[in-house]
């Protein structure tokens, strides 16, 4: 042993010194998912102003998710509205513009499952990319693009104003 080295202890040998946070995802709760109706927009709109900042009004969030363009769902589970999401087809890429999960369901795998279906569903159309900008100060959120294959590809500077978004896409 080198005699300037420190000494362990309290740790076996061949363990790292450093104890690495873990980070346990609860289990995953029972939740479907279905397309966004009219009547899902008073609740997801509530849901939306938990997450956002800059949280889109009732009436914008109805014109977006009425377009012919748009894929949106909503995740449904013990509490009526526990999710959703949506974004828009422009030429072969579905750009997402808007996903939130109730604060009770976050770390379940419910925006895990969202992005999993969009992404399904956007195959299906033919589209080729997904992509999104996000905050760049939301590390959950980046968790869970980076999780899901998505890849930082230009930094947004004062997308938010103030705060810069970055802008990731997916292949499909």
């Amino acid at each position: 042993r080198n005699a300037m080295a420190p000494l362990d202890r309290g740790r076996s040998p061949g363990k790292p010194s450093r104890k690495r946070r873990r980070t346990v995802m609860k289990p995953a709760p029972a939740v479907t998912l279905r397309p966004l109706t009219e009547s899902d927009i008073d609740a997801i709109a509530a849901l939306d102003a938990l997450w956002h900042e800059d949280a889109w009004s009732r009436d914008y969030l109805w014109g977006y998710f009425r377009d012919p363009r748009c894929l949106a769902y909503v995740a449904i589970g013990n509490a009526p509205y526990v999710g959703f999401a949506g974004g828009h087809i422009e030429d072969s890429v579905l750009r997402i513009g808007n996903l939130a999960v109730a604060p009770t369901y976050r770390r379940q795998g419910v925006g895990l499952l969202l992005i999993r279906h969009i992404a399904v569903i956007a195959k299906e159309y033919g589209l080729r990319d997904l992509r999104l900008e996000v905050r760049d100060s939301n590390g959950p959120a980046l968790a869970l693009y980076e999780k899901t294959g998505f890849v930082t590809v230009r930094r947004l500077k004062g997308y938010y104003g103030a705060a810069d978004a970055l802008e990731m896409h997916r292949p499909l």
